[in-house]
């Protein structure tokens, strides 16, 4: 795809920065969510190839809207397939980033390096950001599945409010 700052890309980041609705933005959203308010990304070094869906274990280091049964260091499985990232460093003020990989995981899986900027949300509006793919759903393991599910159901659950 490219970078968030290729000119096809434009139409997207002004539709982020201009949406009232409530918006998450996965993977690729989410990297264009975090570039459209400042954010750099970059291709993960050493870039290690995907190949489909790899798992990836979370922990949460702020509570949060779409993972309210979570406390914070409350640790959760996902799907992730990106060879770009978020650098956590270039995150502007606005964005706050809400889970991080878990150092155990992170550790023994070295080999995969992943974004320390996994869940972002924004602090005064209703947008949030995910490297991962909370809708992997299809032959995903049953913690990977509670944890997306439970997080579409908590966005669902603010666009339903936020409607009325």
């Amino acid at each position: 795809f490219g970078k968030p700052e290729e000119a096809w890309m434009k139409d997207e980041i002004r539709l982020i920065l201009d949406c009232p609705k409530p918006l998450l933005g996965t993977c690729f959203g989410h990297q264009l969510v975090c570039h459209a308010f400042g954010a750099t990304v970059d291709f993960v070094k050493p870039i290690t190839p995907r190949k489909g869906n790899m798992a990836a274990r979370l922990v949460l280091k702020k509570p949060g809207a779409l993972l309210p049964e979570l406390g914070v260091g409350g640790v959760f499985s996902v799907e992730e397939s990106h060879n770009q990232e978020v650098l956590a460093a270039s995150l502007p003020p606005e964005l706050e980033n809400m889970a991080v990989p878990e150092p155990s995981w992170n550790e023994a899986n070295a080999g995969m390096k992943e974004s320390a900027v996994q869940l972002v949300r924004h602090k005064s509006r209703p947008i949030w950001g995910t490297q991962f793919h909370p809708e992997a759903f299809d032959g995903a393991p049953a913690d990977v599945e509670a944890a997306g599910g439970a997080l579409l159901t908590a966005f669902e659950a603010i666009c339903v409010t936020t409607r009325r």
